[in-house]
């Protein structure tokens, strides 16, 4: 998920580029900020040079699709920013198995689909903020 998005290109002003001289390190290497803990948040800009930071474990809701469900959404969003065509389609067919399983009754082996999630994730995976308090 994207935590942060900016106008300023940090990676531009870190290496000293002024926007109009830019070589676009960017698309030449990945780069990560690193927090006091040791995690590494991925970095990315678009094509307008606006600066994207990334969470740095995956978000994962399949334990709770059912109850996401019974909100009753007119839709879900997955986030695939950074997964390549082949995880982003494996990934979306996962979880419409699991609504379709729902749907019809059934109770998905939620720890099966997210042993299977876990396989196209390059990193741990964690819930967001959505059972804990933030202030």
């Amino acid at each position: 998920m994207i935590l942060m998005q900016s106008r300023y290109c940090l990676l531009g002003g870190r290496v000293g580029l002024e926007p109009e001289k830019c070589t676009r390190p960017c698309l030449k290497d990945e780069y990560y900020l690193r927090d006091g803990k040791g995690f590494e948040f991925p970095v990315s800009t678009d094509r307008e040079c606006r600066f994207y930071v990334f969470n740095s474990r995956t978000l994962c809701m399949m334990e709770d699709l059912a109850r996401l469900l019974a909100l009753r959404p007119t839709s879900l969003r997955i986030e695939g920013r950074r997964l390549k065509a082949d995880e982003l389609k494996m990934t979306v067919k996962l979880y419409r198995q699991a609504i379709d399983e729902l749907w019809t009754g059934n109770r998905p082996d939620f720890v099966k689909y997210q042993q299977q999630l876990a396989k196209l994730s390059n990193s741990a995976f964690t819930k967001g903020h959505y059972y804990r308090g933030v202030a």
